[in-house]
């Protein structure tokens, strides 16, 4: 792939950009760790026509890192409605991951543990914090997995909080609600969702399907199908399309999985629904907001 020259005055932009969104400009340190060295790699990879987008695209971007992380959720939980918390006699946090993991038939008595969920770190940063700062702290408890209370839980008086990083499509909230709902104390006036930023489909999809809740800080959009109307919507989708293109970027992810349009980075990786653009990269390749590290 051909890189195509970046001009003084788009430096000027990208300068400013990363000013105005308190992103690090590090230029003298390895490209494999440089949030700025990154960017410009990736800006340099895009036609010069379909550039003035992905600018665009980056001021809207959200990036949280670990130290803000328990800090939003404390805002995040703040929006949780009281006519949840006060009634409840205990409330319980657990990560918003499957209940159970559902061996296949052919499997041996040995399994490979899977890996840590985004959910998992948040309750971990949750129990390393001083939650007691929460409302109604003193009801709140933080059970290793879903068995713990599965037996306990009293359906007209405790309180469930599903919590995550990223609400996408919804797809995969929905897919865990049906897996608790299955065990008939669990319902949707007593379990609720907790995230740190949503896509506002994702809660649709979510309330349509289980009629749960969720409470969130950031409640975030399609970047361009929620902004664009007529024959400027067509065109930014395909200059959107324009650019994975360019990069080779495999169509199942094209816009963001199940077309989510995404724009956020938590704890150093993008979920799968931001624009592949900000998150795909190949040995050769390096992304300014990795999904999975491939360059070496």
């Amino acid at each position: 792939m051909i890189k195509k020259q970046i001009e003084p005055a788009e430096l000027i932009q990208i300068d400013q950009l990363f000013q105005d969104k308190n992103w690090e400009i590090e230029e003298d340190i390895d490209i494999r760790i440089s949030l700025y060295q990154k960017f410009i790699d990736r800006y340099e990879r895009i036609k010069k026509e379909d550039r003035e987008l992905f600018i665009k695209l980056s001021k809207k971007f959200l990036r949280i890192t670990e130290k803000e992380v328990y800090s939003i959720f404390r805002d995040s939980y703040n929006q949780i409605d009281e006519d949840y918390l006060k009634p409840a006699e205990n409330i319980f946090i657990l990560p918003l991951v499957e209940p159970y993991i559902k061996l296949k038939k052919t499997a041996t008595e040995k399994i490979s543990r899977p890996k840590i969920k985004s959910g998992e770190k948040i309750k971990l940063f949750i129990e390393i914090n001083e939650y007691r700062e929460l409302k109604f702290s003193e009801k709140i408890s933080l059970p290793d997995n879903f068995a713990m209370i599965e037996k306990s839980f009293k359906p007209k008086k405790d309180l469930l909080i599903l919590v995550d990083d990223f609400i996408g499509s919804g797809r995969t909230a929905n897919e865990i609600l049906k897996s608790i709902f299955d065990n008939k104390k669990f319902d949707p006036d007593n379990v609720i969702i907790l995230s740190l930023v949503a896509q506002e489909i994702g809660i649709n999809s979510i309330y349509e399907t289980n009629k749960v809740f969720t409470f969130y800080k950031y409640l975030k959009k399609k970047a361009i199908s929620d902004f664009y109307e007529g024959d400027k919507l067509k065109e930014n989708i395909a200059k959107s399309i324009s650019m994975e293109e360019t990069m080779n970027i495999p169509e199942q992810w094209s816009l963001g999985y199940e077309k989510s349009e995404a724009l956020v980075s938590i704890m150093n990786k993008s979920p799968n629904n931001t624009f592949p653009i900000f998150w795909y990269e190949t040995k050769k390749m390096i992304a300014p907001f990795k999904r999975y590290v491939n360059f070496k």
